[in-house]
């Protein structure tokens, strides 16, 4: 009997697993139709935090702290937080130290035949005060039923330049960077359901499964997934499925 989607979510192996049901229902649900693409748009912040608080940095190794002209900085900090918010501009500061990146949108195939070419492309913005300084590699990663991670390396990616804004853009518009993977499914991929991810582990080899130097992107609504093992540290798109 062929698996549905949800069985396949409720079953397959991972911390995020069990729990990544209702994220990723949530989304595909009011997610828009495009032929067999499915765009799949994240809430970003939830109302409950008005101020901004979009959760934990993950801290770089030897990541140096870059100098600004205070007047500007403060400038943009004083008229960012809503006037509902009840945190303070030194806790907004606190919130968005280092880089915050936020997924806005992931277009992601329902259906990838065995041996043709797919195509996933990812948007996202960097909510914090600073880019990533380190070379850091960029992928999407695959995961069946037993935990097994296929990686899909995006090679024109670079998040050393995912800037906040354009520097010396008086208006500090937000600037919106884009991930594209395109290529063929790896022939070893199996028949059948997989999760699909954005993984951003360290440049170090020694570090590169450890979990805790992966980045986490800051959507509150957005699932992350380990192996169980405790490992990878993968931020959860959505689901596939590939079709002999």
């Amino acid at each position: 009997m062929k698996t549905t989607r949800r069985e396949f979510i409720e079953t397959a192996a991972g911390v995020a697993g069990s729990v990544a049901l209702g994220a990723i229902g949530l989304r595909q649900a009011g997610a828009t139709e495009n032929g067999p693409v499915r765009l799949i748009t994240y809430r970003g912040l939830r109302p409950t935090d008005p101020g901004g608080r979009l959760g934990l940095r993950n801290p770089e190794r030897g990541w140096p702290i870059p100098s600004r002209p205070l007047r500007p900085l403060f400038k943009w900090i004083k008229r960012m937080p809503s006037p509902t918010s009840t945190r303070s501009q030194f806790e907004y500061i606190q919130d968005h130290l280092g880089y915050r990146l936020e997924l806005q949108n992931a277009r992601i195939p329902e259906k990838v035949n065995r041996g043709e070419e797919f195509k996933v492309d990812i948007e996202l913005i960097n909510r914090g005060f600073s880019t990533i300084h380190h070379r850091r590699p960029v992928c999407l990663a695959l995961m069946d039923r037993a935990g097994t991670v296929t990686e899909l390396a995006a090679t024109g990616a670079d998040p050393r330049q995912w800037q906040p804004f354009l520097p010396g853009d008086a208006e500090y518009k937000p600037l919106v960077h884009k991930i594209t993977w395109a290529g063929p499914l790896p022939a070893h991929i199996t028949s059948g359901w997989h999760q699909i991810g954005l993984w951003l582990p360290d440049a170090a080899e020694s570090l590169r499964l450890d979990a805790r130097y992966a980045i986490r992107l800051a959507n509150r609504d957005l699932p992350w997934w380990t192996n169980p093992q405790g490992n990878y540290g993968i931020n959860l798109l959505g689901v596939i499925e590939a079709v002999p």
